[in-house]
């Protein structure tokens, strides 16, 4: 296979659980088998609709977040960036191709959904800005789906207009079911 990653988007645990500590253990421990270097960004089901979310996130974080680097201790032919204001979001870049993964649950609280999305944001842009001559694609993932994340999707589609005219963006999220969105919100260059 030429495949060199892969991506674990979000909900570690079931609905049908109420969030032990167990199933983080049960999706690490499964990510740890693959020959693929694993990466993982939360989904709602693993610390919003927790009944104790922080206690959720503290298992999350301690299973999932770094989880690149428990497992796989050969270097990699790309380096691996994380936001220090949130952890969980990570960027690299692989064949022309920059990665990022994002904290993109729907379901926190408006206030602290607006804050994490701009640190998003400001977070997938720092990486655009000093490698823009350096890729063609960027791939944003997360969890949610963007027509829940209005602000953050409109503000993608200005970059489209803008700074990112010229790349192909591409937003891959967890869905059980689903088809491409191409063109979102009338951008060319922008597909979920």
């Amino acid at each position: 296979s030429r495949s060199r990653f892969l991506f674990h988007l979000g909900s570690a645990t079931p609905a049908s659980e109420d969030c032990p500590e167990e199933a983080y253990a049960r999706t690490e421990k499964s990510l740890s088998f693959s020959r693929l270097r694993a990466f993982a960004v939360p989904g709602n089901r693993d610390y919003p609709n927790c009944p104790d979310p922080s206690l959720a996130w503290k298992n999350y974080t301690e299973h999932l977040v770094n989880i690149d680097k428990k497992y796989w201790t050969s270097t990699s032919k790309f380096q691996i960036k994380r936001d220090p204001e949130r952890p969980e979001n990570f960027a690299f870049i692989f064949r022309r191709t920059l990665f990022v993964g994002l904290n993109m649950v729907s379901n926190e609280g408006k206030s602290k959904t607006a804050t994490r999305l701009e640190q998003n944001l400001q977070w997938a842009s720092a990486n655009v800005q000093p490698h823009k001559n350096n890729i063609d694609v960027i791939f944003l993932m997360g969890h949610g789906r963007l027509e829940d994340l209005p602000t953050f999707r409109d503000a993608i589609v200005a970059k489209t207009k803008g700074g990112w005219k010229n790349k192909l963006i591409i937003y891959a999220r967890r869905a059980k079911q689903t088809k491409l969105v191409m063109n979102v919100q009338g951008a060319k260059n922008f597909h979920e």
